[in-house]
């Protein structure tokens, strides 16, 4: 087999009507576009999710005649990256190619067509040149609000997509370049938030625009048999890297399994992704069989996302160089049964589809973490968001404080070094926005966000530590768990190469009443352990039913039902740690130390989870100082075979 790489210049040529530094040159071309088209969205939009979280993604779509292959995407939300491909062939096709002139604009955001959930509005224009349809581009941007019962969306106990919210087909939004009043029309009358999701369309509109003018230059300056032939050359370069990244694993079957703790009722199962991943030569094929059913809640996906999974957690591992596109999963074949709890039937709610997603990944790193041997990954997670419903600034009875640490997470240790800690998205590429910027927009005030000491998962290389924040809501409110991500138990695997996974994820609320004339104040403790925890309610998770403390033997808590609280009412969470690699007994004593005057490891767990003992006063780090033989005996009469 001849790689890219080895074609000479006439070989190249003939394969794709242009020489080689054309081709990358157009192939980076692409890119820019993408991302010139995501800066614009991004700077100009209304809504923070999109302004201060960058939760969208821009696209470039290649020529008719090749399917309309995804040949550039925005390096901004990979959680996007599976489903947005087959979404712009498969919208207008629907639609209807012919009845489609310049200037033409189509909005969708029906998850069984295009993935994700229904806040993820897709906006596909395509590109025409001599009156032929030569490209699209589009722009995926998460809406603050799509109606259904809960603002925001954020609720697992929705049982069917009518609850979920406003469901759209493929119509137009815009048409030979003028809005159509009544797509607007219809987004006013059904969002909860219109004076920011109609704008951030326009927003995305004119960014649309701006692509398909840079995308025609483009065109114009190259030729078409060029462009064309610089498309198939960029997808010919993924696929080709995952064939390359495929064949290092030895042939055989590799099965795991990533589950997720429930559907957000009491009472509810665990629920189970498991893949078994038949692997020959530089073809892969992944069976999705044995997965779980789907669940009666918004705790479900739809078939496009399965490829964000997959193709996430294969590039991770085997490929995580090459920029995504439609030639990335080429070589992989992927079997989906029916009716599956991430390939659920209508009328099943998808609101929740991330977590089956990162249950995807969790499977695919367990089915080859084994094989990959040092470049295995540990495991990092998400957590889940608490939910208050109240009276916001604007005068809304609706969402108020936001997602903030809870939308991030730990991630797990490489061969690498140590892994970040809770500050970024594992999957989403999001980082939490900001105090300044929850606190501004609702009635809420954060008031505490740390790390904990000896959450991240101990190895050679220690896992992303956990954080623990306290949200206090300044006004009366509803409040509900979206839904915790790994509250039952460590995924399965967590830690790699003989480290060990973090802890899992709690959540607590504390009561108060600081309404106008009200006299208590809230009170909640500053630790982990205190007697204080007996007063609070649990809001999932483990816990130990008598004292509310972390309790991995304890009972699990589901808060499937709101419960209404007096304005001072104080939100706990305590997010997952990330998954260490390698043996905790090998990691450097000096490193050790740092991680303890850090406080991300303590004193107690230095000697616990490493072998390391310490001397001084904790309470002076900078005075702390490795005890050199009492560390080695302790190594030594520790250490496992």
């Amino acid at each position: 087999m001849v790689m890219l790489r080895d074609l000479d210049s006439a070989a190249f040529l003939a394969r794709y009507d242009c020489d080689r530094f054309t081709a990358t040159v157009l192939r980076n071309r692409f890119r820019y576009i993408t991302a010139h088209m995501a800066n614009q969205v991004r700077t100009h939009a209304f809504s923070p999710v999109i302004r201060d979280a960058s939760d969208l993604c821009t696209m470039i779509s290649g020529p008719v005649e090749l399917g309309f292959p995804m040949v550039s995407v925005s390096e901004t939300m990979p959680l996007f990256y599976g489903s947005i491909p087959d979404a712009v062939k498969l919208v207008i096709d629907e639609y209807g190619i012919d009845q489609l002139v310049p200037g033409d604009v189509i909005i969708v955001n029906d998850y069984y067509r295009v993935g994700t959930h229904l806040n993820d509005v897709c906006l596909i224009r395509p590109v025409f040149m001599d009156g032929a349809i030569v490209a699209a581009v589009t722009v995926r941007a998460h809406f603050l609000d799509m109606g259904g019962i809960v603002m925001g969306g954020f609720e697992a106990t929705k049982r069917n997509i009518w609850e979920d919210g406003l469901r759209i087909p493929p119509m137009l939004i815009c048409h030979a370049s003028e809005p159509v009043k009544a797509t607007l029309s219809l987004l006013y009358a059904n969002t909860r938030l219109p004076q920011l999701c109609v704008p951030d369309l326009i927003t995305e509109m004119k960014a649309l625009e701006m692509a398909e003018a840079n995308l025609i230059e483009t065109i114009e300056r190259y030729g078409h048999a060029a462009y064309t032939g610089a498309v198939r050359y960029a997808c010919d370069a993924s696929a080709e890297a995952m064939a390359e990244g495929l064949r290092t694993i030895p042939d055989g079957v590799y099965e795991g399994e990533g589950h997720i703790d429930g559907d957000g009722f009491t009472g509810s199962p665990e629920y189970a992704i498991r893949v078994k991943i038949t692997k020959i030569g530089d073809r892969a094929e992944v069976d999705l069989h044995g997965t779980s059913g789907p669940s009666p809640s918004a705790v479900n996906g739809a078939w496009p996302d399965i490829k964000t999974g997959i193709a996430y957690a294969l590039k991770s591992v085997l490929d995580p160089h090459t920029p995504v596109t439609s030639g990335t999963l080429r070589n992989v074949d992927i079997v989906v049964p029916p009716n599956i709890i991430c390939n659920a039937n209508p009328p099943a709610a998808c609101q929740l589809y991330f977590i089956l997603v990162y249950a995807m990944i969790h499977a695919v790193y367990d089915a080859l973490n084994l094989v990959l041997g040092a470049r295995a990954i540990g495991i990092g997670y998400i957590t889940g968001t608490p939910n208050a419903i109240g009276r916001r600034p604007d005068g809304i009875d609706g969402l108020i404080g936001g997602a903030g640490p809870s939308i991030i997470g730990a991630w797990g240790a490489t061969r690498h070094g140590d892994a970040d800690s809770s500050q970024q998205s594992v999957l989403g590429n999001l980082i939490g926005a900001g105090v300044e910027l929850y606190e501004r927009e609702s009635p809420v005030l954060w008031v505490s966000s740390d790390y904990v000491p000896d959450s991240g998962g101990a190895g050679e290389h220690r896992g992303g530590a956990a954080i623990l924040y306290d949200i206090m809501y300044r006004v009366p409110a509803e409040h509900r768990m979206q839904l915790l991500f790994h509250a039952r138990r460590p995924a399965a695997g967590g830690g790699v190469m003989g480290g060990k996974p973090g802890p899992t994820t709690t959540a607590w609320l504390f009561d108060g009443d600081m309404t106008e004339g009200g006299t208590r104040l809230p009170e909640w403790p500053m630790t982990l352990h205190d007697p204080l925890y007996r007063n609070a309610i649990p809001y999932g998770g483990m816990v130990n039913p008598a004292t509310h403390e972390i309790d991995p033997e304890g009972e699990l808590v589901v808060f499937s039902s709101a419960k209404s609280l007096q304005a001072g009412a104080v939100a706990r969470v305590l997010n997952a740690g990330g998954g260490g690699w390698g043996s905790p007994w090998k990691r450097d004593p000096a490193l050790v130390l740092r991680d303890v005057r850090d406080a991300y490891v303590s004193v107690e767990g230095a000697r616990r989870d490493y072998g390391v003992v310490l001397t001084g006063n904790p309470d002076r780090p900078e005075l702390l100082a490795i005890d050199q033989a009492k560390t080695a005996a302790c190594r030594k009469s520790n250490r496992v075979a």
